[in-house]
């Protein structure tokens, strides 16, 4: 019966192969005009793109080299057609800097002078900053050179190819083409870097960019002169505190005066005083020593959590 039911529409084997050859060549069809369709609507995307690019860079006046290192970034992206956003997107020209930079695809200077024309310089975000120019105009920095003590200032402006410091009055002259670390602080903790002097004029200090900022690794250690009034009693007691005053202050101790004389070495002792305005920092820790008769005491701090360490630190940048 079904046999019939098939003969009824075929009257050969060859009809059949050529039925199926038409449904063969339909497909084909179909998937050609899919696959020249993409394409057309590819090419459509890219000359668009290519014509938002060439727009944004007119009006950021960039120069040839500084196109050229745009499109080397362009090369770590996920789409082509995403170059664009290189001129507007912060995070997305971060990340593919930092794919870049390894590979020395393009120069520390071109980063920083494209981060200042596109209006990303002074833009510090709130996680981990990858350049000098993120930093934003206000913030404090410490200048630290080997075997001198160190200089604090606050950044004073972000230009294409350095950063501007003012110094705090009286801070001595770093020489033109001198080697400086710089330490800065934003909320997700504290970060260094290694840069040049280009100039000073007055108290303002002109520095080469870098693209290099790195966690600080040695926060601990590092300790500065600064004169600040704080209270100590014994850790744990309910006494009344005494008033005393910081010689100098790190994120591993700290050395103040011993009021009284009242505190050994080996006591634990509380320390509280304010780096802000807004909350008291209490801070416990141990009496290593004594000296000058007795009269100041040197304290480390143990078992810190470093949310209070970088308050700490807060302290030391800003000389409050």
């Amino acid at each position: 019966m079904l046999e019939n039911f098939y003969k009824g529409f075929f009257s050969s084997p060859l009809q059949i192969l050529g039925l199926a050859a038409l449904v063969v060549f339909f497909f084909a069809g179909l998937v050609l005009y899919t696959v020249v369709r993409n394409r057309r609507e590819k090419k459509r995307r890219l000359r668009r793109t290519e014509e938002i690019f060439q727009e944004r860079v007119k009006r950021h006046d960039l120069t040839l080299s500084e196109i050229e290192a745009l499109h080397i970034l362009a090369r770590y992206l996920r789409s082509s057609d995403q170059k664009y956003l290189l001129l507007t997107n912060q995070g997305l020209f971060d990340s593919c800097v930092e794919k870049a930079l390894p590979d020395r695809a393009i120069s520390q200077d071109q980063i920083s002078t494209i981060r200042v024309k596109l209006g990303f310089a002074g833009k510090a975000p709130a996680s981990h900053p990858i350049s000098s120019a993120e930093l934003p105009p206000g913030d404090s920095v410490l200048l630290l050179q080997e075997g001198f003590p160190a200089l604090r200032g606050r950044i004073e402006e972000q230009q294409p190819s350095a950063f501007l410091v003012h110094m705090e009055q009286g801070s001595r002259v770093l020489p033109s083409g001198s080697k400086v670390e710089v330490l800065y602080q934003n909320a997700s903790g504290m970060y260094t870097f290694v840069t040049r002097v280009h100039g000073t004029q007055g108290q303002i200090i002109q520095l080469s960019h870098s693209e290099e900022v790195k966690r600080y690794q040695r926060r601990r250690y590092y300790r500065r002169n600064i004169t600040l009034p704080v209270l100590v009693r014994t850790a744990g007691s309910e006494e009344k505190p005494l008033k005393s005053q910081f010689h100098d202050i790190g994120g591993g101790g700290a050395s103040l005066e011993n009021p009284q004389k009242r505190f050994k070495p080996g006591a634990d002792v509380e320390l509280m005083f304010h780096p802000q305005a807004r909350s008291t920092l209490n801070v416990v820790g141990s009496v290593v020593r004594t000296s000058k008769a007795g009269n100041v005491m040197h304290v480390t701090f143990e078992k810190m959590k470093e949310a209070t360490r970088d308050r700490i630190y807060r302290v030391i940048l800003s000389g409050k």
